[in-house]
């Protein structure tokens, strides 16, 4: 399995995910963009993904819940913008615990050979950048933002500042 690297400087609020898979890109691009497939995928894996509706055109909406063990239900949703392809996917993404605290992301999927690079940049002002529960998105997770939250982040092996998941 490749090392997925995740990189949060202090003080900007940003992330930066990247990760190689061993999956022709047009299938690392239908695994982002069919609802079917992320459900399977996306996590922390401690929690179940339910999707309510993921339009994936240009000014489409998404939303999806993800349930703990213990039943407590939490929020996502978003919209894309421009047309998602294999070149990249554009879109808003909101942790409805924390309404009105918008990052964008724009994920890349480079061809290397059969192989495929994703690279996810979340970006949010600085003040959009309130506390969250980290029961909510996960004990790996533990910087502020709800955009650290990331579609490609893994649910384990967080450290700290500048930061590595492996």
């Amino acid at each position: 399995m490749s090392k997925t690297a995740i990189t949060a400087e202090p003080g900007i609020p940003m992330v930066i995910v990247t990760r190689e898979f061993d999956a022709p890109r047009d299938l690392v691009f239908r695994a982002h963009t069919d609802p079917d497939l992320l459900v399977q995928w996306l996590g922390p894996r401690d929690l179940t993904t339910a999707v309510d509706r993921y339009e994936a055109r240009n000014g489409g909406t998404w939303r999806y819940r993800q349930t703990d063990a213990d039943g407590n239900t939490y929020g996502f949703h978003g919209v894309f913008h421009g047309d998602p392809s294999p070149d990249g996917i554009v879109q808003t993404f909101e942790f409805e615990g924390a309404p009105g605290h918008v990052c964008l992301q724009t994920v890349t999927l480079a061809d290397r050979g059969g192989r495929t690079l994703l690279r996810t940049v979340s970006a949010s002002p600085a003040a959009s950048a309130p506390p969250r529960p980290s029961s909510a998105l996960g004990s790996s997770t533990s910087t502020s933002s709800p955009c650290t939250r990331s579609r490609s982040a893994p649910a384990d092996g967080y450290s700290p500042a500048r930061t590595t998941w492996s």
